[in-house]
């Protein structure tokens, strides 16, 4: 192309006057043409710090990019249509028969795409792969779903919402599902704990893990999980679970990652504090200590840290028998907090 004879400050203005998605369409006229766009523009791709996916019930998937301040640089929409009424292109990186094109009867043109709906998990797969290459590792992939089938699997997801009540498939798909991208750092399931989740599901090695239990008990939830902070709303539990709990991870048998547990029961379930204190030796501060925990979520156009600021005021605490390290405890009829600190410092921010 005659376009990349010209001089590399010439480019680099000619580049600024294009927005990113621009930039991204460019990109796919050649490698050559892709690296220019990644060498001069560097600051600008580095300042956006999260790409986001959400598919939706009618097969659209919505892709975002967000920068530090939240502001979406990239907005672009991936439409099924029918195959015959696509001309192939060649887009992300994928050959012509991946039907993917743009839909020029759009005036955002270079935002909005058609892609063919019997092909979808391949091509949503070769977008990913070709937006990884181009923004790189050192941003955060995240996935939301809400839709009565799996999305496509993606590699190098460290995020993801995905709602399982609503499938329609067999445990071994969903395992799959979650094995492409395993060890993620931060996920968010809406699941009746019916058993599409298996024993040993990757999903358990997840760091921070919240599961709606859609009032059922989450048991199987909390002593399966292997992570360092786990939320279970909506979640039934008896007096006889969080005793067990606790006293596993007194006695070092259990739970030496865990950070924070958060349990919120359904408004008609009753838990009993005095009994758990009692069974479980709780000891007692003479004053309240205040514990404070970064609950983690996920990022949005209307939620711009991936955390969310969380603390209680509590006496009782237990201290672990084999390293002597202590955890805050606040438990009432319908809520259960824990929080680990060290036995140097009376409270620590996870």
């Amino acid at each position: 192309m005659k376009f990349l004879r010209f001089p590399t400050l010439v480019l680099e203005k000619i580049f600024e006057n294009f927005a990113v998605p621009e930039l991204l369409f460019l990109s796919f006229c050649s490698k050559r043409m892709r690296f220019l766009i990644q060498l001069l523009e560097k600051c600008r791709l580095k300042d956006i710090k999260t790409i986001n996916y959400s598919f939706v019930s009618d097969d659209r998937v919505m892709i975002l990019g967000l920068s530090n301040n939240n502001k979406p640089s990239i907005d672009l929409v991936l439409t099924p249509v029918e195959r015959k009424k696509m001309v192939p292109m060649g887009l992300f990186g994928m050959d012509r028969d991946m039907i993917c094109c743009i839909d020029w009867s759009s005036l955002c043109w270079y935002s909005k795409y058609l892609y063919d709906k019997k092909k979808k998990e391949v091509i949503v797969q070769g977008v990913h792969n070709y937006l990884y290459q181009f923004f790189g590792p050192s941003i955060r992939y995240q996935v939301v779903s809400d839709c009565d089938e799996l999305p496509p699997k993606l590699e190098n997801i460290q995020l993801s919402h995905i709602a399982l009540t609503k499938l329609k498939t067999k445990q071994k798909k969903v395992e799959d599902y979650f094995k492409a991208s395993p060890y993620q750092e931060y996920m968010r399931i809406h699941e009746n704990m019916n058993g599409m989740i298996s024993q040993k599901s990757v999903v358990y090695l997840t760091k921070h893990l919240e599961i709606d239990c859609c009032h059922s008990f989450g048991d199987d939830a909390l002593f399966r999980f292997k992570g360092s902070s786990l939320l279970l709303v909506d979640a039934m539990f008896s007096d006889k679970t969080l005793i067990r709990f606790l006293n596993e991870w007194k006695s070092g048998t259990a739970f030496q990652q865990l950070k924070h547990l958060s349990i919120h029961c359904p408004s008609h379930q009753f838990l009993d504090p005095s009994t758990v204190q009692r069974e479980v030796g709780m000891q007692y501060f003479e004053g309240f200590l205040e514990m404070k925990w970064k609950q983690w979520t996920m990022v949005g156009r209307f939620q711009d840290k991936r955390w969310i600021p969380r603390s209680f005021k509590s006496r009782d605490y237990l201290i672990r028998e084999f390293d002597g390290a202590g955890a805050s405890i606040q438990i009432s009829s319908t809520h259960f907090n824990f929080v680990v600190w060290s036995a140097s410092k009376n409270s620590q921010h996870i």
